[in-house]
């Protein structure tokens, strides 16, 4: 995904409420049109979308109201902070930051849902 980002901070979409019953992302949502949420992460060559037991996990700190969520990957451990938007990497302090959009959905998508 390549994203500049004064287009991306001013992008505002209309969503409705998240569901707890919500798809995986990999999945069509259902027609019910709950909002599906897609964190992004932004290194060194761009913004990359988080897997999925990622979000399923930063989905179940937010739930909860934890401030931070922490996670291990193949070689590192992090420090995701939920409520100021940033990664940090636990041993080395390094910080990256993240976003959370909304997965967008084409108007040809939802119209067999609308009345």
């Amino acid at each position: 995904m390549r994203v500049c980002d004064l287009e991306f901070d001013r992008v505002r979409r209309l969503t409705t409420p998240s569901s707890p019953a919500a798809p995986p992302p990999n999945t069509n949502p259902t027609p019910n049109c709950h909002t599906v949420w897609k964190y992004y992460c932004r290194d060194n060559f761009g913004w990359r979308e988080y897997s999925e037991p990622v979000v399923r996990l930063i989905e179940e700190a937010s739930g909860r109201g934890l401030k931070e969520v922490r996670f291990i990957t193949l070689q590192n451990h992090y420090i995701l902070n939920i409520r100021e938007g940033f990664q940090q990497n636990a041993v080395f302090g390094f910080r990256r930051q993240i976003k959370k959009r909304p997965l967008f959905l084409s108007s040809m998508v939802l119209t067999p849902h609308l009345q």
